[in-house]
């Protein structure tokens, strides 16, 4: 016969097999969202990983065709980062408006949620074709703190 130990190790492990199969069920059991719903952490998340195909290698071959775009809403205000592209690949215009929605639902998430942070502002960088890529070039400005 087993020991009480024994008996107790293995109701643990029947109980933990059970709440991980429970929890399981319930995450593949989320539905997506409805079209006209507010848009979520997994439409934010397909929107941005929408926006970094759109940018691929953001190839360039002169430093006209690099541009910086606003993404994200920080709580206090502004965006979250800059996103370095180039006319060359992305059509402006599409990325522009998957930016702005990407960056309203986050600025939406923030107030719903409460959410703070350090209220820096950031400066648009630079951009420059540097080995036939768009970049963002650091400058005095840029590294001054605010």
């Amino acid at each position: 016969m087993a020991d009480p130990y024994t008996k107790l190790v293995r109701l643990g492990s029947i109980g933990f097999t059970m709440l991980t199969a429970g929890l399981a069920t319930l995450s593949c059991a989320r539905k997506p969202p409805a079209v006209g719903e507010r848009p979520d952490s997994v439409t934010s998340d397909t929107l941005r990983e929408s926006i970094a195909r759109q940018v691929g290698t953001a190839a360039c071959s002169s430093p006209a065709v690099c541009r910086a775009l606003p993404l994200g809403s920080k709580p206090c205000g502004g965006p979250r980062r800059y996103l370095v592209y180039s006319l060359e690949v992305s059509d402006s215009a599409r990325l522009a408006a998957d930016a702005a929605r990407y960056s309203q639902a986050e600025a939406q998430r923030n107030r719903e949620k409460g959410l703070v942070s350090d209220c820096s502002m950031l400066i648009e960088p630079q951009v420059s074709c540097v080995s036939r890529r768009c970049v963002a070039i650091q400058t005095e400005r840029s590294r001054q703190p605010q």
